[in-house]
């Protein structure tokens, strides 16, 4: 049976800046870590169950009324500061989401691409609402959020 769907594809990068060590930063970026800073980032760990980071490890999100989405850890190269991630939302679209940290002189730089293909056509409905300029927002966000985390750290 052929069908007319034709799947749109879409890749975001953004970069912003944290005043920490690479050493603290890149462990936020590992499924515990987002715990940290992540609101409402809560991972149901499936292998292994510990939620300890390593590459091959599997775990779900938005398992309540938020879209559920199954991921795996493809990379975990600590000693690089690259974590890369498959995302599946089964209804909708497949994804990867890679964070790379590097070192600078105001602290950590982090990069964060996001590539989408779309699985049917909500998928492409979100990649066409998918923007540079939400995709910034949502990357800014994120800056806040790690922010905000130091600082509570710092205070607490």
């Amino acid at each position: 049976m052929k069908t007319s769907f034709e799947a749109l594809r879409i890749r975001r990068e953004s970069a912003f800046t944290v005043n920490q060590l690479i050493e603290k930063v890149f462990p936020l970026f590992a499924p515990r870590g987002e715990e940290l800073w992540g609101e409402g980032w809560r991972p149901t760990y499936i292998y292994p169950k510990s939620g300890e980071a390593e590459e091959g490890m599997v775990f779900v999100t938005g398992q309540s009324s938020e879209e559920h989405v199954i991921w795996r850890m493809l990379v975990y190269d600590r000693p690089h500061g690259r974590v890369k991630y498959s995302r599946i939302s089964p209804s909708s679209r497949y994804g990867e989401v890679e964070v790379e940290c590097r070192t600078d002189a105001a602290g950590t730089k982090v990069k964060v691409t996001y590539e989408f293909t779309a699985l049917s056509e909500a998928g492409n409905t979100f990649i066409r609402e998918f923007t540079e300029e939400k995709y910034r927002v949502m990357i800014g966000e994120w800056k806040t959020a790690i922010e905000q985390y130091f600082l509570r750290a710092k205070s607490g």
